[in-house]
């Protein structure tokens, strides 16, 4: 409601301005009644006729006057309008671009985040065969210590194994 007003507000100012510069000094109006009041005194008319003829001027003038002023000021008001939408629209597609732009960078590191997850979990699964294949090696050279601890000789694809699975700890 408040901005109602305030735009009622503002058509009043601009017809008042409007209306005023048209009634003003060395206006249409201002020159009609001169140039009236010349060409009567130049002719000797009376001066109920120049009265008469002011009368006249001034009743056809200020209707049109007054529609065209009410005109110029709606539209002075609609202009006013559209600028401020204009703005807004402007200051809105600003806020969408810097949104978007703050998505981008959000996007962005959200890939760069799954990416760098990834590098860790393929880490993470070297380290687990790593470990694994320490401990197969691990049990299998305990194995063949233990058989020549005990002065067995260990069956030779166990000591084959065990080189094996050494070799593939340490390429």
């Amino acid at each position: 409601m408040a901005e109602i007003l305030q735009t009622l507000e503002e058509y009043k100012e601009a017809y008042k301005e409007i209306l005023a510069q048209t009634m003003a000094e060395n206006a249409p109006y201002d020159k009609l009644v001169k140039k009236i009041d010349e060409t009567f005194e130049k002719y000797g008319i009376s001066d109920e006729k120049t009265l008469n003829a002011k009368l006249s001027a001034l009743t056809s003038l200020l209707q049109t006057v007054t529609t065209s002023s009410q005109d110029i000021a709606l539209r002075l008001l609609l202009a006013s309008k559209e600028l401020e939408l204009t703005e807004k629209k402007l200051l809105l597609a600003q806020a969408e671009l810097e949104f978007n732009k703050a998505r981008a960078e959000l996007v962005k590191t959200q890939k760069d985040s799954e990416e760098a997850r990834k590098r860790a979990i393929e880490r993470e699964i070297i380290s687990y065969d790593d470990r694994l294949r320490i401990q197969e090696a691990t049990l299998l050279k305990d194995s063949v210590f233990g058989y020549s601890v005990g002065g067995l000789t260990p069956p030779a694809d166990m000591t084959t194994k065990m080189f094996d699975a050494i070799d593939k700890i340490t390429p």
